[in-house]
């Protein structure tokens, strides 16, 4: 009877042991931290457009007030409010921070979408989702470099990146567009109607989300034609070839 005891006592405290010695290996794991499989791609996508969209302090200091009188795109306007550029650093500062934030959310939603598929834990749109999060970029990229000029077209990367021309911006741009649009899969089933509700743009509505990257790649190109207007010819010839916004309804929801 003592051995059995004994015996059993033994096992038990072995028992013991591995338990301990699975939670000394979990202690640097967050008990309410998401993992890479339970974390939801769309969120990242609904942050990164709300998050440079529905800021109005922002984008009208930067864009009405900075950007459009600079351009002169803009008449007089409630007293002459709009009529010259104005600059002010604070301004600046402010769009910077949020433009950059929002690109730092969508990149999140890549590098999350890259590592569900390579651990095979995807969902059947993820793929579509990394394209829908590429086009996005790009357009978040063409407002930071249209603004400022050189940037980091390989930044957030948990690294010093390194600025780049704005040749190579658009260049990077032109063809990130064109190969997002082309991996598009439009004829995939519908998402559920609470993965499609976090995309405030086109409700993951695949089509009009390849129309908008090919429209995109086209008004890009097309700024590109006094400059470089070989470029400019044949990124706009090629992006006419795929859907292209051409009416209303293909704006954002």
């Amino acid at each position: 009877m003592k051995h059995i005891i004994k015996k059993s006592s033994l096992i038990a405290t072995i028992i013991l042991l591995f338990a301990g010695c699975k939670k000394i290996t979990d202690i640097n794991t967050s008990p309410t931290a998401a993992s890479v499989d339970q974390t939801q791609v769309e969120y990242f996508i609904d942050n990164s457009i709300i998050h440079a969209q529905m800021n109005p302090g922002v984008s009208e200091r930067a864009f009405v007030l900075y950007w459009l009188p600079g351009g002169r795109q803009m008449a007089d306007a409630d007293g002459a409010t709009f009529a010259f550029a104005d600059y002010s650093d604070e301004w600046i500062g402010e769009y910077y921070d949020n433009q950059s934030g929002a690109l730092n959310t969508i990149n999140s939603a890549i590098d999350v979408a890259t590592q569900q598929i390579a651990a095979g834990t995807q969902k059947y749109y993820t793929n579509n989702l990394i394209q829908v999060s590429r086009i996005w970029r790009a357009y978040l990229i063409s407002e930071m470099s249209d603004n400022f000029g050189p940037l980091p077209i390989s930044g957030f990367l948990a690294k010093n990146p390194e600025f780049v021309d704005v040749k190579s911006v658009y260049y990077y741009m032109l063809d990130e567009l064109k190969d997002a649009t082309s991996k598009l899969v439009v004829s995939i089933a519908a998402v559920p109607q609470d993965v499609s509700a976090e995309d405030p743009a086109y409700g993951l509505n695949y089509a009009k989300w390849q129309a908008y990257g090919n429209s995109l790649r086209l008004r890009l190109a097309m700024r590109l034609s006094e400059v470089d207007p070989s470029k400019a010819q044949s990124e706009f010839e090629d992006a006419a070839k795929g859907s292209l916004i051409t009416d209303q309804s293909q704006s954002w929801i």
